[in-house]
């Protein structure tokens, strides 16, 4: 555990620093900074990363939401069996990869959306509730990647 003045230094210096949201035994998230870099990952109730944002400052001060990752998990255990990641770019496309692995399959589908729900300031030091938002645009555009991977196994079923 570092002192405050330590984790201040990092932050403007943009060196790493991890930050523990609400306890530090049993926290409900953790945001790392590095440079042009923020991840931020949500932990559920066992401390199992279940929903991960890697961010990257495209503008000075300003961070842009290029990825997201939904983790699903067996029962209590640590073993991943289904994640869902979503790769988005500037201009607007968003690529989706859903990933099970019992049974093992992966599927793509790729989706043009609305971004501005993508871009949050660089945060000042202790200042972390921007980067905290639980739920992005990412879950307007699950249902058009539903409706996109319904097409796409029809068209596969079909043809």
């Amino acid at each position: 555990m570092w002192p405050v003045e330590r984790a201040r230094k990092a932050h403007e210096d943009r060196s790493l620093y991890t930050v523990l949201i609400d306890s530090v035994s049993h926290p409900s998230a953790f945001i790392e900074l590095n440079g042009s870099f923020a991840g931020v990952s949500f932990l559920d109730s066992k401390l199992r990363e279940f929903l991960a944002y890697e961010f990257r400052e495209t503008e000075p001060g300003k961070l842009f939401l290029a990825m997201a990752t939904y983790r699903m998990f067996a029962g209590d255990m640590d073993k991943v069996i289904s994640g869902t990641s979503y790769f988005f770019k500037k201009d607007g496309h968003a690529t989706i990869r859903k990933q099970s692995f019992i049974p093992p399959t992966l599927e793509q589908a790729e989706t043009l959306t609305g971004i501005s729900g993508n871009y949050e300031a660089y945060p000042p030091f202790g200042e972390y509730e921007d980067l905290l938002v639980l739920e992005r645009s990412i879950v307007k555009i699950r249902r058009v990647v539903i409706m996109s991977l319904i097409r796409m196994i029809w068209r596969n079923f079909y043809w």
